[in-house]
């Protein structure tokens, strides 16, 4: 992790030519994310550290909805990347939700001075930018900053509620999405256990291919259960006997055990968690309240 703090300067635009927009009917520039703290999430699609840090950006998003704004700039590191057909899938199996801007020439990257995969710009409701941190941010650090700057936001009357109107992302159709891992179910019948990852699901299936019993209730997150109510959160590998179905829960950094027999699956022997590089945003050192005539025009 590595932070770097700014001068309180004014961003530069984000709405150039050259970008192609995933979720959003149309290209976003600051005029549009006026009276709203924007996170500029500066990633590659085959980044470990860029795919890690997502949850903890949709529970910044899910934590403010009305105040701040996610905009992933997808900055490619390989010529794969480049490809906008590859961005659009890596954006349905990662479940990103926030509007992307595809820029494979380096333009925001640029612009921004960043140096790192991944690496957060924060914009103030007022259009400058106020800080910088490159790796993965602690999830509880980075909720106390951006509470802290809404906080600070607020009392100067900068800020101006309201979530984007931002299209549905389109689900691909199937049933079964990015599936993980698959593997022989033992017993008087053959059968199959499917990782289906991006449904957040552990699916049996006959040895003909017909689905016979899904466990998890395809509401990513932590949470222990029964059958159809059981959370999960990118299961991939697996393995069973004729009892249980063990699943590594990776987005949960846990090993589940499941019960063939009541369909519970508690944590097996227990939960992990994931390490963290600690990070955070320096205080926003504000300009005065009125920000200079045609900021944002």
């Amino acid at each position: 992790m590595a932070r770097q703090a700014f001068g309180i300067t004014r961003a530069p635009e984000i709405d150039r030519p050259g970008l192609t927009w995933f979720n959003t009917g149309r290209p976003l520039s600051l005029k549009d994310l006026r009276g709203k703290l924007v996170l500029l999430d500066f990633w590659t699609f085959c980044c470990i550290n860029c795919v890690q840090i997502l949850p903890t950006l949709r529970l910044v998003e899910e934590t403010f909805p009305d105040d701040v704004v996610v905009i992933g700039v997808h900055s490619p590191k390989f010529s794969a990347e480049r490809q906008p057909k590859n961005v659009a899938a890596a954006i349905a199996r990662y479940g990103i939700r926030h509007p992307v801007a595809h820029d494979p020439g380096f333009q925001l990257w640029q612009q921004y001075g960043v140096r790192a995969w991944p690496t957060l710009s924060f914009i103030s409701p007022h259009g400058y930018v106020v800080g910088q941190t490159s790796g993965e941010s602690d999830p509880q650090v980075l909720l106390e900053a951006v509470t802290e700057a809404l906080r600070q936001y607020h009392g100067e009357g900068l800020m101006r509620p309201g979530a984007l109107d931002l299209p549905e992302p389109v689900v691909p159709a199937g049933s079964l999405l990015f599936p993980g891992k698959v593997k022989p179910l033992p017993g008087p019948d053959k059968g199959w256990v499917v990782a289906d990852a991006g449904h957040h699901q552990v699916v049996l299936l006959d040895d003909e291919g017909q689905e016979l019993l899904r466990f998890g209730s395809g509401r990513e997150g932590p949470g222990d259960g029964a059958a159809s109510h059981g959370v999960f959160s990118s299961p991939q590998g697996l393995v069973a006997d004729e009892d249980s179905v063990y699943v590594a829960d990776t987005g949960n950094h846990a090993v589940r055990r499941i019960d063939r027999a009541t369909g519970k699956s508690p944590p097996w022997p227990g939960r992990a968690s994931a390490g963290r590089h600690w990070a955070s945003i320096p205080s926003p050192a504000l300009p005065p309240p009125s920000p200079p005539p045609g900021i944002w025009n």
